[in-house]
């Protein structure tokens, strides 16, 4: 993809995306989490020390919040959720992210952006981990009856296809290096607990999402599926079922 087409991209593609679609009724699982932590370790050892687990309006650096401010209301546009507020978290000694669906905000752990960005020296990678979660909140806002499973993982995986979606169409002039860890990152946080309810796709399937979700990128780009959330999704559903039955 080149930087032409990334500035074609930057002004069409949440108009493209969701303006005037179809696909979904709004509606939301009855049995899903109101708040779902896309992470392993979902809110554990936050309650045993003074102030985990509660939101903040800083990271405690300034740098830091305009950057993600810039991001979050870049992110934000493109997927067209306006209603969508964003705040800091303290998450202590569980580094997460979670989208909560009780007031629609997504909360970014200060723990999980030092780790990221230390481990990782870059800004991609979280905003892989933003991108996931404005899946998880398109979830909530079209519906997600057919990712009923009896764990977490085909929500999850979604929800890296949506992130991965957004990482080719918006982020696709950033350099080789930047986007291998990206992808590396996505790798790194699968895990192999089959019947734990919490279970959000092996190492293996959470890679395979997010590159799915840019191969979905291009057929949308070259309008190989309808621009709409219900076509994209429906693309999603198809690489899904093969992700999982790995």
């Amino acid at each position: 993809m080149d930087l032409e087409r990334r500035r074609l991209l930057c002004g069409c593609a949440g108009l493209f995306v969701l303006a005037g679609c179809g696909g979904g009724d709004g509606s939301t699982t009855s049995n899903g989490p109101q708040l779902q932590g896309c992470s392993l370790s979902v809110a554990a050892g936050m309650g045993g020390l003074p102030g985990c687990g509660l939101p903040q309006n800083t990271s405690g650096n300034s740098q830091i919040d305009a950057a993600f401010a810039q991001e979050f209301n870049f992110q934000k546009s493109f997927w067209s959720l306006p209603s969508v507020s964003f705040a800091f978290l303290s998450d202590c000694d569980s580094p997460n992210a979670y989208a909560n669906q009780a007031n629609m905000a997504i909360l970014f752990g200060t723990t999980l952006l030092a780790q990221t960005y230390s481990k990782y020296a870059t800004a991609l990678p979280m905003w892989q981990v933003l991108a996931h979660e404005f899946g998880h909140m398109m979830q909530f806002s079209y519906g997600a009856g057919w990712l009923n499973a009896p764990t977490a993982a085909p929500r999850e995986l979604e929800a890296d296809m949506f992130s991965g979606f957004y990482l080719i169409l918006e982020k696709s002039f950033v350099s080789f290096t930047e986007m291998q860890t990206t992808i590396q990152q996505a790798m790194s946080i699968g895990d192999f607990g089959f019947n734990n309810p919490n279970h959000h796709g092996t190492p293996i399937q959470r890679m395979a999402a997010v590159v799915a979700g840019g191969k979905v990128a291009n057929e949308y780009f070259a309008g190989v599926i309808p621009r709409t959330v219900d076509g994209i999704r429906q693309r999603f559903l198809q690489e899904l079922r093969q992700i999982i039955a790995w």
